[in-house]
């Protein structure tokens, strides 16, 4: 054996070790890189289009909750997998907008009429797509049910401008909102008489309620479209009451 494979033999324990050592080394790398992590749960979530407005205002609006909000999806996604993350998300936000269901209730007026807008929006999107699931939702709120493909950019500009509501609501502008005022209920039964004079009829006793799906969410649609026509001031008192009847009529966890 010449000297330069005696030298190769006597060094190639060690090359197997390092060479072991730098593929473990790529390895652990490797797992580190897939595993999820908050950045990356954000990016997810953001890259999905009825998702990236509610991601965006609840950064906007409550930083360091969305952070905690992040870390706890990326745990859930590195122990189940992506799609228990997602199915995690959508209660974790409902839960996170009912505890600010008073600042939301409180918030400016422009802040608050914008959730009116987003409201009419998503119930007149709900009416065109699927009649009982509108009725559902204007009678007792949002309670985790698979929306339509169509309506879920509406949702989401919804869960926008409640979080920015909420945020508002907790400033120093915020707006301590007591029961309807009968000028506010006044206007807004004029813009509900100009849609829909049927149901301001029924309203008034001078015709019989009509039961069914089609009349609950026509009804709704009424209510949140008249909201939303109000100069900003009444919307923002109205829509405040409708909030505090939706979560009245909510049922309990």
């Amino acid at each position: 054996m010449n000297e330069a494979t005696e030298t190769a033999t006597r060094a190639s324990p060690w090359l197997l070790i390092l060479c072991a050592a730098g593929g473990f080394a790529l390895f652990v790398a490797f797992l580190l890189s897939a595993q999820a992590s908050p950045s990356s749960v954000e990016a997810r979530l953001e890259a999905q289009p009825a998702l990236a407005a509610t991601v965006a205002a609840f950064r906007e609006s409550y930083p360091a909750e969305q952070a905690a909000f992040l870390a706890r999806l990326a745990e859930i996604e590195n122990g189940e997998g992506a799609e228990a993350a997602d199915r995690a998300a959508a209660p974790m936000l409902r839960r996170f907008l009912a505890g600010k269901a008073a600042a939301i209730t409180a918030a400016p007026p422009a802040e608050l009429a914008a959730v009116a807008d987003a409201m009419a929006a998503l119930v007149t999107t709900l009416r065109r797509a699927t009649v009982p699931l509108c009725a559902r939702f204007v009678t007792r709120g949002a309670q985790g049910e698979r929306l339509p493909q169509a309506a879920l950019a509406s949702a989401g500009a919804l869960n926008a401008a409640q979080f920015r509501a909420a945020r508002a609501g907790e400033g120093p502008n915020r707006v301590a909102r007591g029961r309807l005022s009968e000028a506010d209920g006044a206007a807004w039964f004029i813009r509900i008489r100009a849609l829909d004079p049927a149901l301001a009829a029924r309203l008034n006793g001078r015709a019989p309620e009509q039961p069914g799906a089609e009349a609950q969410c026509s009804t709704g649609h009424a209510l949140y479209r008249a909201a939303a026509e109000l100069p900003d001031e009444q919307s923002a008192n109205v829509t405040a009451h409708l909030l505090r009847q939706s979560a009245q009529s909510a049922p309990g966890p």
